[in-house]
């Protein structure tokens, strides 16, 4: 929205599961409540209620949507965040950015050595310390190299 980007879309994808404990978005003035803050200020935002997977793999995958920038905050395990990039990593575009949060936790430290061994083209910037830890990952356009110097 502060961009003003022309065409761009925001959308919030949530499972909306509060019965594996992490409350409902649909509880009085909770974010899904037409009065709350997100659905006053951020109106426009587009909201699935469904599965990442399913999310991705149907919602965004026949609407040929393709991602500039992707943050993964859902069930933390080892193989549900690294699920969430390898699903989403056929949308991204090039030279998109992927956060990931929680990273000061053992399993998405592991997610984040797996892509980073795995998908070469990705670099990463994680800030333990932000909060529960935030990694931020942007998608290489080009093979990166040496420097060459002018002569």
């Amino acid at each position: 929205m502060d961009l003003q980007l022309e065409g761009a879309e925001t959308y919030l994808v949530d499972a909306v599961l509060p019965e594996v404990g992490y409350g409902g978005p649909d509880v009085p003035m909770g974010w899904m409540d037409d009065h709350s803050l997100l659905r006053r200020q951020f109106a426009d935002i587009v909201i699935l209620t469904c599965l990442s997977t399913e999310a991705a793999t149907g919602y965004f995958t026949k609407n040929r949507t393709k991602i500039d920038y992707l943050h993964i905050d859902a069930d933390h395990s080892f193989h549900a965040a690294r699920g969430d990039f390898e699903v989403y990593l056929p949308l991204l575009t090039p030279g998109a950015f992927v956060t990931f949060h929680d990273s000061a936790t053992e399993s998405i430290e592991k997610v984040l050595a797996a892509i980073l061994r795995e998908h070469p083209e990705f670099q990463c910037l994680d800030m333990p310390d932000v909060g529960a830890g935030l990694a931020l990952l942007r998608r290489r356009t080009a093979p990166s190299g040496p420097v060459a110097a002018d002569s």
